[in-house]
């Protein structure tokens, strides 16, 4: 059962010193402003800005998730202007004197909290201020009349829309760990122009890119296998053609992963943490490392392997594919590695069988490894991208245990990430 999530608002003035409060005259009591939400991805964040506009006629930018409290998850947020008048129904409070105004209790110890809280924020976009510079800098380059929307922000990345005069555009900004998705992105689009969207700026020090903005359905949302057909022909075509710029791949910093390495260095530790924080049952972790060997051997095969090293998406499914003018756009390559390209398809593929069938599954799998036949025969592919299938969610748990996770601080998505990874990975090794 999903569970509902109270949200609440951190406001505060672009001098940092007031925040925002509702009144609640029947208890004598301010408290933080708050809804529930429709929506409650952790990244979406346009809702919560709306919210505020609606109800306290106020233009806001979601900072960050300051903290999470069994239902109530809390978000620190700027004003982009100056605070507007008094209202009978809420307040701006000077927030040295808060502490000893009528807080209620919860609140009091949330207010504490972040008053308290002294650590930097290594990611720009949650630093006030950084939203107006970025303002700034587009507006000079694509000219005025532009308006911005905070689409989505969190530890991965945020996104917001510029609306301009005849056309619009999304600009997108990332970590450190992603900061390759910018210039991957820029390249893809110079070689795969009618596969990918129009990458229009990039930024590389601010670690950031400007696109067009694209119109029409996911490919998850559209159940014409054609559709499906062509995005996975365009992955093909993208991957064989990288083959021979792997070096160009490497200067942009994109990072080499061989499944088979990962596995061998870092299954076991990656275990071994994960049990250790509770990730994983004691149960789980037993029959895990029990299987060890199993996954191990498989590894053998996949040393052996003629199939060259190429872009991997890393996230190649229906909801990062677009139906823009009927052609699939591919887009979101922040996960993308040099590694085996067979382990892009698999979840795509899963799509397939549960959307249409598994007869149309192995159709599109037999169109796709046909275009990998000059390294080696269909059989031998064909027990490849198996194995690789087998062995793919070790793979990926070790890899967001090893060198995702740990450039984070919040990581609130990983336990819904590390279940996802060990249900497939129990499915696959029955």
């Amino acid at each position: 059962m999903k569970r509902q999530l109270t949200y609440k608002c951190i406001v505060i003035t672009k001098d940092r010193k007031s925040i925002l409060l509702d009144k609640t005259y029947e208890m004598d009591t301010l408290s933080f402003p708050s809804f529930i939400p429709d929506t409650q991805h952790v990244a979406i964040t346009n809702h919560i800005n709306v919210f505020l506009r609606k109800n306290y006629n106020i233009e806001t930018n979601v900072l960050r998730i300051f903290k999470e409290i069994n239902n109530i998850r809390i978000y620190e947020i700027e004003i982009l202007d100056e605070p507007g008048s008094l209202h009978k129904n809420f307040v701006w409070v000077d927030i040295s004197n808060l502490l000893q105004d009528h807080l209620n209790t919860f609140d009091q110890y949330i207010l504490k909290d972040w008053v308290d809280a002294t650590e930097s924020q290594p990611l720009p976009w949650v630093k006030a201020g950084w939203r107006n510079e970025m303002e700034k800098k587009v507006t000079n380059m694509l000219g005025n009349d532009l308006e911005f929307e905070q689409m989505r922000s969190w530890e991965r990345s945020a996104l917001f829309k510029i609306y301009s005069k005849g056309r619009n555009f999304y600009l997108k900004t990332v970590p450190d760990v992603f900061k390759h998705e910018v210039l991957i992105s820029e390249y893809l689009y110079q070689r795969h122009p009618t596969y990918i969207p129009e990458i229009f700026d990039v930024n590389q020090e601010e670690q950031w890119y400007i696109m067009e903005e694209l119109t029409g359905p996911l490919l998850g949302q559209k159940k014409r296998i054609e559709y499906w057909r062509e995005a996975l022909f365009r992955l093909a075509k993208i991957q064989k053609e990288s083959v021979s710029h792997v070096t160009k791949l490497q200067g942009m910093d994109c990072p080499e992963r061989s499944v088979s390495t990962i596995i061998r260095e870092y299954l076991k530790s990656s275990l071994d943490s994960l049990h250790e924080t509770k990730y994983i049952t004691d149960h789980s972790y037993s029959e895990f490392i029990s299987q060890l060997p199993k996954i191990f051997s498989k590894c053998n095969r996949i040393d052996f392997t003629n199939i060259p090293f190429t872009i991997e998406h890393g996230d190649f499914f229906g909801g990062n594919i677009i139906i823009h003018n009927n052609e699939p756009k591919i887009y979101d390559w922040s996960d993308s590695t040099i590694s085996h390209p067979f382990l892009s398809i698999i979840v795509l593929l899963e799509e397939v069988k549960e959307f249409f069938s598994n007869t149309e599954a192995e159709q599109l799998l037999n169109e796709y490894l046909e275009h990998w036949t000059e390294y080696d025969t269909k059989e031998n592919l064909y027990y490849e991208y198996c194995t690789l299938k087998t062995i793919a969610p070790s793979y990926y748990l070790s890899l967001y245990e090893t060198f995702i996770f740990p450039s984070f601080k919040d990581n609130l998505d990983k336990k819904q990430i590390i279940d996802s990874y060990i249900k497939e990975w129990k499915l696959r090794l029955e």
